[in-house]
């Protein structure tokens, strides 16, 4: 019933997640065009903000307004492990690294790299492995390439790519949009960038 604040496709391509404002996350079939599963937990105190399938399509990655990240059992529905990603804002993005060990997290305090076997074990302990500034006082999207070689971080008017073995930067447009942008993402073999902003713009970058 509220605002559908993260949407992710599942790795088979018949099911999407939506995760909602108001607490709740539904599992979508594609297959049938119906809703199969929502899913509401009371130890959720606030709205999604973000959601993300894992490439294994076992489990899924959510955040909430109030900085707490979750990861679920999509069979079971079952919040497996949960812990504070950031400081006081919402989670407003996650992305999982292709082969499944990473997870990348955005709020207003930055971007922050998180180890899932580390953190299976860590629980509501947990740290991350990196944690990266916000770009102009402003962390908004962050994404792995399909390969988990890089991540790419939006914030303010800019996109940096960071090389995730030497946590490098290896590109930055400053000026990527006369906008806050918004997203971006990958294209294949991490050859160029797409970037959307607040301009009203969708940028190719190659």
């Amino acid at each position: 019933t509220g605002e559908v604040a993260g949407v992710s496709v599942h790795a088979t391509g018949d099911f999407i997640v939506s995760a909602s404002a108001d607490k709740t996350w539904a599992l979508w079939d594609l297959t049938i065009g119906k809703c199969r599963k929502i899913v509401s937990d009371p130890a959720v105190n606030a709205g999604y903000s973000s959601a993300s399938f894992h490439p294994d399509g076992l489990i899924l990655g959510t955040g909430t307004s109030d900085s707490m990240c979750r990861v679920w059992d999509v069979k079971t529905q079952q919040n497996v492990v949960s812990f504070k990603a950031h400081t006081g804002s919402s989670v407003s993005s996650l992305s999982f690294s292709e082969n499944g060990y990473y997870l990348s997290t955005t709020g207003n305090d930055g971007f922050k790299v998180w180890d899932l076997r580390k953190v299976a074990k860590q629980g509501a302990q947990a740290a991350p492995v990196k944690h990266l500034s916000a770009l102009g006082e402003e962390a908004n999207h962050a994404v792995f390439d399909y390969s988990g070689t890089y991540l790419a971080c939006a914030g303010a008017k800019a996109v940096q790519v960071f090389h995730t073995k030497t946590w490098s930067e290896v590109l930055k447009l400053p000026e990527a949009h006369t906008a806050t942008v918004s997203s971006v993402k990958f294209g294949p073999d991490a050859k160029h960038l797409v970037t959307c902003g607040k301009d009203r713009a969708v940028k190719y970058f190659a």
